[in-house]
């Protein structure tokens, strides 16, 4: 079942990628729209935290939790774009959380 998902998120990003890119450089170029992209991460990562809350994690864990939630999906949704890569969204997300959870511990 891994290999059947893997091989489906595969062709979705061979799909979607151009047009990500795309959508990227336009941002990239556009203040207005660099502020609502950044505008709707910050609701996105509230929509996660009150999901967390709902299921019973306490403040500030359910922010701070969310807060990596995103952190970790920007950071592989950038990778992901990389011409070179040939990797998932849900493996760039773990590497991207190994990496972090590295730094976090590097500043103990």
């Amino acid at each position: 079942m891994t290999a059947t998902v893997d091989a489906g998120l595969r062709q979705s990003r061979e799909a979607t990628v151009p047009t990500d890119l795309a959508r990227q450089v336009i941002i990239g170029d556009n203040p207005d729209l660099q502020e609502r992209e950044l505008l709707k991460g910050a609701a996105l990562t509230a929509v996660m935290a009150k999901a967390l809350g709902e299921r019973g994690v306490k403040e500030p864990t359910a922010r701070l939790a969310a807060q990596v939630g995103a952190l970790t999906l920007s950071a592989a949704f950038l990778r992901r774009l990389a011409p070179v890569n040939r990797q998932t969204l849900t493996k760039l997300a773990g590497r991207a959380l190994r990496e972090l959870s590295a730094a976090t511990e590097a500043l103990r």
